[in-house]
């Protein structure tokens, strides 16, 4: 036979490997869908996306678990592919079989979103919408492969309504929420209030502040120590921040900080990353005017200083004792903590959360 030939068959192979495959033959669903063997929550609510996104595209139902169709496997990898590494994953046709796979506790369920959107058309804009399809049940999905990993681990969407689906988070990789659902428990918990949490481990007492005191026997620091919080640039002490100049206001939040993970970690093993925040209250204007605190502000070339001095001795103290907690604070507001301290290097266990935040 002449060469001709085998270039003619070569090119007609590769023609019958690279078909398209259809989604719908005769008005039913050509696929079906797998688990793999040790399929854990998380992948069951994959399978339940991966279905319901093929009714809306298709009109019919994805059966699991088929003899005679072609696959879509969920968290089985192709033979032959590489390890992953945590969060990593991937989405591949290998003839008309789909594979979606991934590591780590959200691997396959991303690879799922991830063939949702690129092959399916899927989109999830609205938090109260749910997920969008363009109906077309003659959809037809040339072959491919692709990986993805996102650049940042943990990732949260903060938005304030009254009432939304959980699943627009995960739709959208959302795996730093502070709510559980579909029986999935997120990577991310806080041991204290996300956010504005000065007065959680050091309350006034009197007025009503975010959070609470970690020690209920102490009705409020304001009486008896007001040397612990803000001084006004007239030389009083009021309740607006903390005075972190005070080493004795320090030895007492360090002492409520252990107290508060003593408490709270031990029903906390099944997260990945716990969180323990200490960051400004919600108002505007230097932390303290006394001598001490604006030394600091010039030590450190910045508003922030005394706060940041503060944490540092906070991180340092519990970075052996608590390996696995992370301290944060807002980097918020120009006249606060949004300009860096100049001479401090923090250590591992500190996370700046950034919030370009000013009044308005």
């Amino acid at each position: 036979m002449g060469k001709g030939f085998w270039i003619l068959l070569w090119v007609l192979g590769c023609g019958m490997v690279r078909a398209d495959m259809a989604l719908t033959e005769n008005g039913t669903a050509r696929y079906c869908v797998r688990l793999a063997e040790n399929a854990t929550d998380t992948d069951k609510f994959a399978l339940k996306e991966l279905q319901n996104a093929y009714l809306a595209l298709t009109g019919s139902a994805l059966p699991e678990k088929q003899d005679k169709k072609p696959v879509i496997y969920i968290g089985k990898c192709p033979a032959g592919e590489r390890k992953l590494a945590d969060g990593e994953h991937g989405t591949q046709s290998v003839g008309e079989d789909i594979y979606l796979y991934g590591e780590g506790r959200w691997g396959n369920l991303y690879a799922v979103y991830a063939f949702i959107e690129d092959q399916l058309g899927g989109r999830c804009y609205s938090v109260d919408e749910g997920l969008f399809i363009r109906k077309n049940p003659a959809k037809k999905l040339k072959p491919f492969k692709r990986r993805y990993h996102y650049p940042f681990r943990y990732r949260k969407i903060g938005m304030r309504v009254p009432r939304f689906d959980e699943r627009f988070f995960y739709r959208n990789r959302d795996n730093g929420m502070l709510r559980n659902a579909f029986g999935i428990r997120r990577d991310m918990v806080h041991l204290s209030p996300s956010a504005h949490s000065f007065y959680y481990f050091i309350p006034p007492g009197g007025d009503k502040v975010v959070g609470s005191n970690p020690d209920p026997r102490k009705r409020g620091y304001f009486a008896e120590h007001p040397e612990f919080f803000s001084m006004d640039k007239t030389g009083k002490r009021v309740k607006t921040q903390l005075c972190f100049s005070n080493r004795e206001l320090r030895r007492e939040l360090i002492r409520n900080i252990d107290a508060t993970i003593r408490e709270k970690l031990p029903a906390l093993s099944g997260y990945r990353k716990k969180i323990l925040d200490f960051s400004a209250n919600d108002m505007g204007g230097a932390f303290c005017c006394c001598p001490e605190c604006v030394a600091l502000e010039k030590k450190y070339s910045c508003p922030g200083g005394p706060l940041f001095e503060c944490l540092m001795e906070i991180c340092n103290t519990f970075k052996e004792k608590y390996p696995d907690v992370t301290f944060t604070t807002l980097l918020y507001r120009r006249e606060q903590t949004q300009k860096p301290p100049q001479g401090l290097v923090f250590p591992s266990n500190f996370e700046g959360v950034f919030a370009p935040i000013n009044d308005n």
